[in-house]
């Protein structure tokens, strides 16, 4: 990897590291547990999510119980508006980046925070693709 990209690589996860632990402690974000940054790369080690991301679950069982998705839905919610009461826009929430706490519940985490902004309540958020 060249300097450049691995400068810009760090600066991404180096934001994200930002935000996590600003979101830090809610129990619909994933927690970040810790960080090591070496010359060469950064690890950051989150909490442990044994139930994979719910776009898996959904596509193995097929359609959800009312209950559960409701349930689900609820959690989304409350994690959201966590996110946006501390200035924090995800910007990439679709069911890949939501991980299930652990194979038997419907607990869930919100996790990629890689497009994730501090946001300014006057101006409109842009991404550029």
């Amino acid at each position: 990897m060249s300097r450049v990209l691995t400068a810009l690589f760090s600066a991404d996860l180096t934001s994200q590291v930002r935000v996590l632990r600003k979101l830090r402690g809610h129990p619909i974000v994933v927690d970040v547990l810790d960080v090591f940054e070496t010359e060469d790369s950064v690890q950051i080690v989150f909490e442990m999510c044994s139930g994979g991301e719910l776009f898996e679950r959904i596509v193995a069982h097929g359609a959800y119980p009312e209950a559960e998705a409701a349930y689900v839905a609820g959690q989304l919610i409350e994690g959201i508006v966590h996110c946006h009461s501390t200035g924090i826009a995800h910007r990439d929430l679709k069911p890949e980046n939501i991980l299930l706490k652990d194979q038997h519940s419907s607990e869930i985490r919100i996790a990629d925070f890689g497009l994730a902004c501090q946001r300014v309540k006057s101006e409109m958020i842009h991404t550029v693709w």
